[in-house]
């Protein structure tokens, strides 16, 4: 008994090490070694960890959505029960929204949203529509494309809802754009 809480104490002990490892910079601001690769928002993987605000996510899966070959990402976080997702572009500027799914909003926009929604006190004027190719990632192989549509809604203070079609099931999330690439941390996963 005593040679298993040992054998568990010890791996325990070397995971935090690693972690905290993962974390550590060099004062020069450079990534310490065991830091592989460096992350930006566009190239977040599943099995990534994004660090916001003192929180942790675990990055379930990454969509990626193709409009006539524009690019955009929609990534699946989590924290324990908690769900969000990031939603990463790059047009005339970096775009970084997290959102946090809605069920009740979810389960009554209908089939084609109106020019705005309203969330509360807050109301939300739709801002761009359109249709797109996406493709899942998760750990693994990725997945067929499959069909989208999506409507984007800018809201006051920049808060930002995001409707997604696809599969016959309809998504809302509401949340606020991160206007500062430097408040999020991103350490690669450990199939690096």
């Amino acid at each position: 008994m005593l040679e298993l809480l040992l054998i568990f104490g010890g791996a325990a002990m070397l995971g935090g090490g690693m972690l905290f490892l993962r974390r550590k910079k060099k004062a020069d601001g450079r990534a310490d070694a065991a830091r592989p690769r460096d992350r930006t928002p566009l190239t977040i993987r599943p099995g990534d960890i994004v660090s916001y605000l003192g929180t942790d996510y675990l990055v379930q899966a990454r969509n990626i959505f193709d409009e006539e070959g524009f690019r955009w990402f929609e990534h699946e976080l989590e924290d324990g029960p908690r769900r969000r997702v990031l939603v990463t572009s790059l047009d005339d500027r970096l775009r970084i929204y997290l959102l946090e799914p809605d069920p009740t909003l979810s389960a009554t926009v209908g089939e084609n949203p109106s020019d705005s929604l309203e969330v509360g006190l807050v109301r939300y004027r739709m801002v761009e529509r359109g249709a797109a190719k996406v493709v899942r990632e998760e750990e693994g192989p990725g997945n067929p494309p499959t069909d989208a549509r999506y409507w984007e809604y800018a809201g006051p203070g920049g808060k930002v809802a995001w409707v997604v079609r696809r599969a016959g099931r309809t998504t809302v999330s509401i949340g606020e754009e991160i206007r500062s690439e430097g408040l999020l941390e991103i350490y690669p996963g450990a199939a690096e």
